[in-house]
């Protein structure tokens, strides 16, 4: 073991008590230490106990397994402080310099009476401001650090004192909460924590309010939950739950002052919203209103329709049956239809039907008004314009979306003061959107034009909040036509995906080339699955299959693991393969050519949530990599911003959704009993077009398939649908 000291000169990454950092030690030499540094800050003077050793990739470092923080005095810690490189022109000899003049108060100098560093040859006195300002900095920093860590990490840290700048530690000793609101990824109780080390009262009204507005955005965005409202006592014993037995007229209080102040609206029984999401379900419902009750711009006759009928029967060889006539003079009909069918029923080729009667019809009229097609991911967009030809995009791009860094905030082009230009839209996966994006499609869509809805009512809810593709499926006020007649007659993945979506288990599967179910026990899947994985991507390649699981850790098949070994048999980091790879953290690394997906919605990218691709290349001196996605685009990331994407070799069956791959693995086993519910299997198993295999034991896949979990959200856009 070996001690070493110096300044911290830069942070590559800090995440709990594991870093890696420059340090800048004696002689003005450089060291590239990781290990157990916790929160380090540029500019800390430390000593750092280890063993230096070889990385592979980083060549010379010093391992660290003990850190201590040296006191800021004496000439080598204030030099080494001063030149470090957080201070822009500030190298050794000028650091020597300020140093000689000032002695042991040279950091109260700089504090307080900076005007006399100008004293000292070669500062100047806009030298002069930036050497206090980013003693300011750091200096706030530090306080920032001590203050929030650990339960803010070193990255969001860095975000709140941008946020808030020099008044960061005041801002948020005031109130601890605004850290909710003010950035993504700080939840209630990372907040609660901080405010309760900082002395707050149990029953503080900032607390109970904070913790009032967290229980319903829980509800809504976490955990799958949904729910667009609350019940008082429910929401109430909730707060109670997680901040203590608390007064319950305290609670009132701050509901209504809430309400008074918009955050949240209070209707009928009790049914408490956040105010946006009360805003998103009336105003859904107001707009399916006024599409249905305007007359449409113009009538497609039948004679067109009978003409598109006749011309996608020729060009594929099959009849339309009834319910698939029936959807295609419904979409064309209504100002907002719903079409709700499983795999293999029809849907493309009443979309291929739609479109055709609509360019006969604009062709005769001489408008040349081209329909919009979008679906929620870009995946699926790409799937759209494969299978008709048509140009598709994401609800996002088609809506045209911008957003600004400044306020924070997402908007879009096409409104209802701008609505889209066209009179007919169609939106495939419409299952999917939550009642946000509901809302803003909807707006987008003209008076007199056609929204048609397509979608699978038996797949996973969405995400987001809200039920809106069901509400609207079950409200008759909407015209909805089910298509229930299986056409896939070169395969049984249709078929099979409906007897599961009727409770059937593996005993009553239909095998073919397309449709495998592999038996498999806890103690093997994780290799026949895998094993199944590498037979597909010989098949269809690597772009085309994926494995779906219904848990991303806690089995032997969860997607992260599984992710990796994957990714080390197809895409392996060989001696002279010339394949790079970037490490994003102490847990990922990408390789150039690994299938890769994002997690979050990044606006001011242009990337959402499920979107998925390829590594396309590395540069390591940059510490960069740009990703080639499905829909033709290469996005850059810098390494701090990549902290989003995660390997998509294999991934659960709710980032499927909207997705469909020409072949999938679909694991089921013992391990997976508590996501054993039908809508789950159902959805992994529709996503296959060409080829499917299912690995897992025939008493969990006999469970899944025959234990129905109801789709329960709070919502009330059935009854507003129907209201007058």
């Amino acid at each position: 073991m070996e001690t070493i000291e110096g300044a911290v000169s830069k942070v590559y990454y800090s995440s709990g008590d594991w870093s890696s950092i420059l340090l800048k030690g004696k002689g003005n030499s450089h060291i590239r230490a990781a290990g157990s540094i916790p929160s380090p800050s540029v500019g800390a003077s430390l000593r750092l106990t280890g063993e230096y050793y070889n990385d592979p990739k980083y060549g010379l470092q010093f391992k660290v397994t003990e850190t201590s923080e040296k006191e800021m005095s004496g000439r080598e810690s204030v030099i080494a402080y001063l030149s470090s490189g957080f201070i822009k022109g500030v190298g050794p000899a000028v650091a020597k310099r300020i140093y000689a003049k000032f002695g042991d108060r040279t950091l109260e100098i700089i504090e307080n009476e900076p005007e006399k560093l100008t004293s000292v040859k070669g500062i100047t006195l806009h030298k002069v401001y930036l050497i206090q300002q980013a003693h300011r900095e750091n200096q706030s920093m530090s306080e920032l650090i001590s203050l929030l860590k650990p339960e803010i990490t070193e990255f969001q840290i860095r975000r709140i004192h941008k946020l808030y700048g020099a008044k960061a530690v005041q801002k948020i000793k005031e109130d601890p909460y605004r850290l909710i609101k003010d950035l993504d990824g700080i939840g209630f109780k990372k907040a609660d924590t901080i405010a309760r080390a900082s002395g707050m009262a149990d029953d503080d009204p900032r607390r109970i309010n904070a913790c009032i507005l967290h229980v319903l955005h829980e509800a809504a965005y976490t955990g799958g939950a949904g729910h667009c409202y609350m019940f008082a006592e429910i929401l109430e014993a909730h707060v109670t739950e997680l901040i203590g037995e608390t007064d319950p007229n305290a609670i009132a209080a701050e509901i209504i002052r809430n309400r008074d102040e918009g955050e949240l609206v209070i209707e009928g029984m009790g049914e408490i919203y956040l105010k946006h999401l009360y805003d998103a379900e009336t105003e859904v419902c107001r707009h399916i209103k006024r599409l249905l009750s305007t007359p449409l711009a113009d009538k497609v006759g039948d004679r067109c329709i009978e003409e598109a009928i006749e011309q996608v029967e020729k060009a594929t060889g099959h009849t339309l049956e009834v319910k698939q006539r029936e959807a295609v003079s419904s979409a064309l009909s209504n100002g907002v239809s719903v079409i709700t069918g499983g795999p293999g029923t029809g849907k493309t080729t009443v979309i291929n039907t739609i479109l055709t009667a609509w360019d006969i019809h604009t062709r005769k009229r001489r408008s040349f008004n081209e329909a919009v097609l979008l679906a929620p991911t870009g995946k699926a967009a790409k799937r759209m314009e494969e299978v008709t030809s048509y140009p598709a995009s994401t609800i996002h791009r088609g809506l045209g979306y911008s957003f600004s860094e400044d306020e924070g905030r997402m908007s879009f082009n096409y409104d209802e003061d701008n609505p889209l230009d066209s009179g007919l839209v169609i939106v495939d996966e419409a299952s999917m959107p939550d009642i946000n994006l509901a809302k803003s499609l909807l707006r987008a869509v003209g008076s007199g034009a056609r929204l048609v809805l397509i979608g699978d009512i038996d797949q996973l809810p969405p995400i987001g909040p809200g039920n809106f593709f069901r509400d609207i499926v079950q409200s008759p006020v909407v015209p909805s036509v089910v298509l229930d007649v299986s056409h896939r007659q070169s395969g049984k993945i249709g078929i099979n995906a409906n007897k599961i979506n009727r409770g059937a288990g593996p005993i009553a599967y239909e095998c073919d080339e397309t449709f495998k179910w592999v038996p498999a026990e806890k103690e093997d899947i994780r290799e026949k699955s895998i094993a199944e994985y590498i037979r597909l991507k010989e098949m269809f390649g690597k772009e085309n299959v994926v494995y779906i699981g219904p848990m991303r850790t806690r089995s032997s098949t969860g997607v992260e693991g599984v992710n990796t070994e994957i990714r080390d048999i197809v895409n392996p980091l060989t001696y002279g393969s010339g394949i790079k790879e970037i490490k994003i953290n102490q847990y990922k690394d990408f390789r150039i050519g690994d299938r890769v997906m994002q997690t979050e919605n990044d606006y001011s990218r242009g990337v959402f949530n499920g979107d998925t691709g390829f590594v396309k290349s590395i540069c390591i001196e940059d510490d960069e990599l740009t990703v080639a996605f499905d829909d033709g685009r290469d996005v850059p990331y810098a390494k701090r911003e990549a902290s989003k994407l995660v390997l998509a070799y294999a991934i659960t069956v709710h980032k499927s959704q909207g997705s469909e791959y020409k072949a999938t693995v679909v694991v089921c086993n013992s391990e997976h009993y508590i996501m054993a519910y039908r809508n789950l299997l159902y959805t992994a198993v529709s996503r296959a077009q060409e080829n499917l295999v299912i690995v897992g034991d025939a008493k969990t896949l006999a469970m899944a398939a025959n234990t129905v979990r109801p789709v329960i959200r709070n919502s009330k856009l059935k009854e507003r649908l129907l209201a007058d």
